[in-house]
């Protein structure tokens, strides 16, 4: 019999996000041996890191769904960047005119691939000032796609692009 199995030292939430341009991406590979998905090597000069702004406020989803063409999934990774800035106005237009893969690095370690060479994931953004001083002045942002195969939980030492 099969058996899913739990982890029950569980949090919830994304901690990291990395942006490898599609056209730099070298792929993953099943390691045959420990039967797990490796990825290739990244040349960390064009990685864009955006790391997260607070609890709560990245997240990563997955939803499946069958048409006429077969299985897809779509992934989504949404966070916030806080406070619209002159410092980050040219990478975000990078960003949006991209198209990418995403390592969305999880609060509890696991490091998932979105996207490939061949279905990337385009970023699109949504900034707001908000209506009070209390209001979060930042900008939503949100990597999306659809995928022909679900977003792998890679083996990734995310030193690699330190």
């Amino acid at each position: 019999m099969k058996e899913i199995q739990f982890d029950f030292e569980n949090i919830g939430g994304l901690h990291h996000c990395y942006c490898i341009p599609a056209t730099s991406f070298a792929g993953y590979s099943l390691n045959y041996l420990t039967k797990r998905v490796v990825l290739n090597s990244v040349d960390p000069t064009v990685v864009v890191s955006i790391p997260m702004y607070a609890d709560g406020t990245y997240s990563f989803t997955e939803n499946h769904g069958r048409d006429a063409a077969g299985d897809y999934w779509q992934p989504t990774v949404d966070g916030i960047i806080p406070k619209g800035s002159l410092e980050n106005a040219s990478l975000l237009e990078e960003l949006e005119r991209g198209e990418w893969v995403v390592l969305a690095v999880d609060s509890n370690g696991s490091v998932r691939v979105c996207g490939d060479a061949d279905t990337p994931l385009t970023f699109s953004t949504n900034t707001t000032t908000g209506s009070a001083t209390s209001a979060l002045n930042g900008i939503s942002f949100s990597f999306s796609g659809k995928l022909g195969h679900p977003s792998y939980v890679v083996d990734f030492d995310m030193d690699d692009l330190s």
